[in-house]
């Protein structure tokens, strides 16, 4: 009797945590998309072997006064910081950062400290930079694009040249590179009045002829346009809401590819040195916004990372961050830079979600109450494609939502340039939309471009 009864209830447990998954399953509020990857939780377990970091400042403080580190200053660091048999890797424009790999015999974590603790200089002052660990970012939409069934959708991008009355803003696509012979973009895309095509470094930034940007990872001003993902951004930025920009707006968009192809997955990777230095490039060349579709987990944050975020601050630069596409709280597991928003001191930095058409949080989006500030349409977005330079695609993902908050950003900033992240925020956050359930996972709610134009006086188009 006793073993009739342990089997009666061993069936009985079986089928309760059966009719649990299949409700699990059919809950249509259940966040957790199937097989959503485990983002890492230790600082070093992303981290890229045998490689470190070192990123020069721009200036020191010597005897009290402020002095700028110039190539000679940097090269006779250079030689006291990287021991022999060091081998380096990479520069970013010029020798701001340089990429090292160590001799095998010790470890990046071990060669970063060493380094760290010679940019200390003797007698105080300013530290001569900082030394990190290299990093494997995450870039990726949540799904492959699909073909849409009609043809181009962007038609009231507006492709003109400007006119001498119209408000400029500079918008830094930090990304997989765009398409500039798109026609949605061919007449957007910026040029570098420093520099010219004729083979030299008229700018002395030691990347030759980077007349509409640079792909930072080879230091080249030509493009291998093998993924649409930038396109994609470069797109909704120029196209995010139907009535398109104000007339008297116009979007110069700056081409800064920071990944590589790999030939393993068929996809574009990038590391946290390229973008740090793709970042550092927007800045340099003027951009007032800047697109972020990509991010680091980690526990405490990379101090590169946390300069550069600082140095856009200093310029007035405004950095749109996606939230990270994985279904994590990223108030408990912060994702950089999107998670600098919740920080004092960066307000520079929005970060945004993706909702779908019912203005519900994506199964797939990051969320966080007080790390993920807005949320803006992620799933089945249109985007332009690379195929015949005019068609659309569909995508998801909280990158696909970053230009449509960039967009506005981008058409304030024309209008007052000078306007300081706490005031833009302001804007940005006014008439919101969210229920109980969206407050209870984000900061403020779904953005809303009209609403932010009009409560920084523009009039929307």
């Amino acid at each position: 009797m006793k073993k009739t009864s342990k089997i009666i209830l061993g069936i009985i447990l079986l089928l309760i945590i059966l009719i649990i998954i299949y409700m699990t399953k059919c809950d249509p509020d259940t966040k957790t998309p199937p097989s959503t990857p485990t983002p890492p939780t230790l600082e070093d377990e992303n981290a890229i072997p045998n490689q470190y970091v070192i990123s020069f400042s721009d200036s020191i403080l010597e005897n009290g006064v402020m002095v700028p580190l110039d190539d000679a200053a940097i090269e006779s660091l250079l030689d006291s910081l990287i021991p022999q048999g060091d081998t380096i890797l990479r520069r970013c424009l010029c020798n701001q950062m340089v990429l090292v790999a160590p001799v095998d015999t010790v470890t990046p974590q071990e060669r970063r400290l060493e380094a760290e603790a010679k940019l200390e200089p003797q007698g105080g002052g300013t530290k001569y930079g900082v030394s990190s660990l290299n990093y494997a970012l995450q870039i990726r939409p949540v799904t492959d694009s699909v073909q849409f069934n009609y043809d181009f959708g962007f038609q009231y991008v507006q492709n003109k040249l400007p006119r001498e009355d119209e408000l400029v803003a500079k918008v830094a696509i930090v990304d997989t590179g765009f398409d500039p012979s798109h026609i949605a973009l061919t007449s957007n895309v910026w040029t570098n009045p420093n520099d010219s095509p004729d083979g030299a470094d008229n700018d002395n930034n030691c990347i030759d002829d980077d007349i509409n940007g640079a792909d930072i990872s080879t230091h080249l001003s030509s493009f291998n346009m093998s993924d649409g993902h930038g396109t994609a951004v470069a797109g909704k930025v120029m196209g995010a809401f139907g009535g398109g920009y104000p007339p008297n707006v116009y979007l110069q968009m700056i081409n800064v590819k920071f990944t590589h192809h790999d030939p393993v997955t068929d996809r574009q990777t990038g590391d946290l040195f390229d973008a740090v230095c793709g970042m550092k490039y927007s800045i340099s060349v003027g951009a007032s916004v800047m697109t972020a579709s990509f991010g680091l987990y980690q526990d405490s944050v990379s101090s590169l990372l946390e300069d550069v975020v600082l140095l856009a601050k200093k310029h007035n630069v405004t950095i749109i961050a996606a939230a990270g596409n994985d279904s994590i709280d990223i108030d408990t597991l912060p994702f950089y830079p999107a998670s600098f928003a919740r920080i004092e001191g960066f307000e520079n930095v929005i970060s945004v979600g993706a909702v779908d058409d019912a203005n519900k949080l994506a199964g797939f989006s990051n969320h966080g109450k007080e790390s993920v500030l807005l949320a803006a349409p992620g799933v089945n977005q249109n985007i332009l494609s690379l195929v015949g330079g005019s068609g659309t695609l569909t995508m998801d993902g909280t990158s696909i939502a970053v230009p449509i908050v960039a967009s506005t950003v981008s058409i304030i900033k024309a209008h007052n340039p000078n306007i300081s992240p706490t005031d833009l925020r302001l804007c940005l956050f006014k008439n919101v939309s969210a229920d109980d359930l969206l407050l209870s996972q984000i900061n403020k709610g779904v953005f809303n471009p009209d609403e932010a134009l009009k409560a920084c006086g523009i009039t929307p188009h």
